[in-house]
């Protein structure tokens, strides 16, 4: 009896073992997967210092996935074999904003590869400084990784964008909460409520919730010519 009484008793601790490092598991892995993001996002900012003018050009050119219902929330067994899976070739610009310490390479497109590197645009004919240029990323849980800090975005705010040929300077106009069927938010048109200027947009999810979407729309301000410091000033 005593013997089996001893058997179970370890049965039992190992069986708590498992449900500690089971839990511990699920607690820690998406803080590393967040972390191993933000690593990437910042070597990604890297290899954008390194792509020329010419080559942004080309990568507009280059075909990418306009398909909303592919993008996924960040998951840590979802997206973690999409990190470091980025395509060189549709690094199309980089998106700055000075006020949150934001500072992202854009690739064309919603291919989720992107979306853990960086943002992406969110309309397939769109130029910067013309109309409304869409941008969409994720909104993560931790400060400082992608788009978490796009809530505390405030209007007058200063957004730049540049292709490296120019830096748009954009003025945060607009901050507003919608459904995620609010398409008409990505629409040229809207540059009517803005004194028909030229808009940036920029979505990510409320709170990460599937069910609502948080939008910033600055209209441009300026165009100067590209220089790296004044791109990245503030930041």
């Amino acid at each position: 009896m005593k013997k089996n009484k001893k058997i179970r008793n370890k049965i039992y601790t190992i069986i708590a073992l498992l449900f500690l490092i089971i839990g511990t598991t699920l607690l820690v892995l998406p803080i590393l997967n967040e972390q191993k993001i933000k690593k990437q996002t910042e070597a990604v900012n890297v290899s954008l210092s390194e792509i020329t003018a010419a080559e942004i050009i080309e990568n507009n050119k280059s075909t990418a996935n306009f398909d909303f219902n592919s993008v996924r929330n960040i998951n840590a067994t979802e997206t973690w074999g999409s990190i470091n899976e980025y395509n060189k070739q549709n690094i199309i610009g980089q998106l700055v904003i000075p006020s949150q310490k934001i500072n992202l390479t854009v690739f064309k497109g919603l291919d989720e590869s992107g979306l853990v590197a960086g943002v992406g645009t969110m309309k397939e004919e769109q130029t910067i400084g013309q109309g409304n240029f869409t941008i969409a990323g994720h909104r993560a849980k931790s400060k400082g990784v992608l788009f978490h800090s796009l809530m505390d975005v405030s209007e007058g705010d200063e957004i730049r964008y540049t292709d490296k040929q120019n830096i748009y300077i954009y003025r945060v106009r607009e901050i507003i909460e919608t459904d995620p069927y609010a398409f008409y938010m990505l629409e040229d048109n809207r540059t009517e409520y803005f004194d028909n200027k030229p808009i940036i947009t920029l979505m990510t999810c409320y709170f990460g919730s599937s069910d609502s979407r948080w939008f910033v729309v600055g209209s441009l301000e300026t165009i100067i010519p590209y220089n790296e410091a004044e791109m990245v000033k503030g930041v």
